[in-house]
């Protein structure tokens, strides 16, 4: 199955996390055409989405927890985070459910917060 992985952050400081993770993965082999790095997206992460069968999404976060410390979000988690973990207004979390009320999520989807 293929998958389509995106790195979600931003060039400055912590919020690189999404598009280190993704270099990291290229640097150990991963097809470059399988990822992207995005520039905080917000709704424009809803297209990035569709027809692909697999979509795991790399994000910063702020979670309180030792820094590095992953976090795997499930869609039912969606709603309790929604508001809280962006600073970039409409955040990931905003659009995945968005994508979601339209029907235009992968069937499978992955979501972690570093």
């Amino acid at each position: 199955m293929s998958v389509r992985i995106l790195g979600i952050g931003s060039p400055l400081g912590d919020d690189q996390a999404g598009w280190l993770t993704v270099d990291a993965l290229l640097d150990n082999g991963l097809d470059e055409n399988k990822t992207l790095k995005l520039d905080r997206p917000g709704a424009n992460l809803i297209p990035l989405l569709e027809g692909a069968p697999w979509v795991i999404l790399v994000d910063a976060m702020q979670s309180g927890g030792q820094p590095g410390w992953v976090q795997r979000f499930d869609r039912e988690d969606w709603p309790r985070y929604s508001s809280g973990l962006s600073s970039h207004g409409f955040g990931v979390l905003d659009a995945l459910m968005l994508a979601q009320s339209l029907g235009s999520l992968p069937p499978r989807l992955e979501l972690y917060g570093i």
